[in-house]
């Protein structure tokens, strides 16, 4: 809860400057692992996608260069 109240301060008051929230939002999300659990869910409709894709028949080579290089981009 107070995890929650903090991030919620931090998008609704305007007197913290920028940097500062950033910097403070992206520890809360390394604390709660948002980054782990968001790449494990990339990982499991990535896969999901590709086992539905196996079932379209046709030249899907584009279809999955474009799947991959949407998985491994950064941000």
């Amino acid at each position: 809860k107070n995890t929650k109240m903090e991030l919620v301060n931090l998008y609704t008051f305007k007197n913290t400057d920028d940097i500062s929230k950033v910097e403070r939002v992206k520890e809360i999300y390394e604390l709660l692992k948002i980054p782990s659990l968001t790449n494990n869910l990339i990982d499991t409709y990535y896969n999901k996608a590709m086992e539905s894709l196996s079932l379209v028949e046709g030249d899907k080579t584009e279809l999955i260069r474009f799947a991959k290089m949407l998985k491994s981009r950064e941000n």
